[in-house]
């Protein structure tokens, strides 16, 4: 009797294990966890059109990180790389990304093989430059650019590209992302 009876609480510990990691990934999928697809040419070659991402929701971003967003007057969510945070000095120089005088190590545009005109883009000074500075941006060379900086953590600014910067719609034509439109980060791939 005591044979069946251990036997049954295995059984019922196993059952109640299951449910309650059933819940705990419902509820992770639910306010943690999302899936967010690549709609456009980018980002790649990081990730492909079409590809299926995982996102963490969350607004602690920093420099590197590719997050999602939702931009006002976009009308979709948009997959870009967080190049800059409020306070740096950015700058692209000759198609190479310099911030705060560095050049980080994400990708080189230059290793990709399709290249759009400097003519593709509009660029639209963001409000706290000085107008003047429009007449000589272009893809290959923008800015220099000063995020400003955050009077308060829900003030920051993040600037975005695709890694794709020759086709890409990023900050350099809607401006810096603001912290309370950004939705998370991208953790990886699910499928390209």
């Amino acid at each position: 009797m005591d044979i069946l009876k251990n036997i049954w609480e295995c059984v019922i510990l196993k059952r109640l294990l299951k449910i309650i990691s059933f819940i705990v990934v419902l509820l992770l999928l639910i306010y943690k966890i999302g899936i967010c697809r690549v709609t456009s040419e980018s980002m790649f070659p990081t990730f492909k059109t079409g590809s299926y991402l995982l996102e963490y929701k969350t607004k602690q971003i920093k420099r590197g990180d590719i997050i999602t967003f939702r931009k006002y007057g976009i009308g979709e969510d948009l997959v870009k790389r967080c190049v800059a945070v409020s306070g740096d000095t950015l700058q692209i120089k000759n198609d190479t990304l310099f911030v705060n005088g560095k050049a980080p190590l994400w990708i080189n545009v230059r290793n990709l093989e399709k290249r759009l005109s400097d003519d593709t883009f509009t660029f639209e000074i963001p409000f706290w430059q000085p107008k003047e500075v429009k007449t000589s941006w272009t893809n290959s060379n923008y800015g220099v650019l000063v995020i400003p900086k955050a009077k308060s953590e829900k003030d920051k600014m993040y600037f975005v590209l695709g890694d794709n910067r020759l086709n890409s719609l990023d900050s350099r034509r809607f401006g810096c992302v603001k912290k309370t439109e950004i939705i998370g980060k991208i953790l990886f791939v699910l499928k390209r």
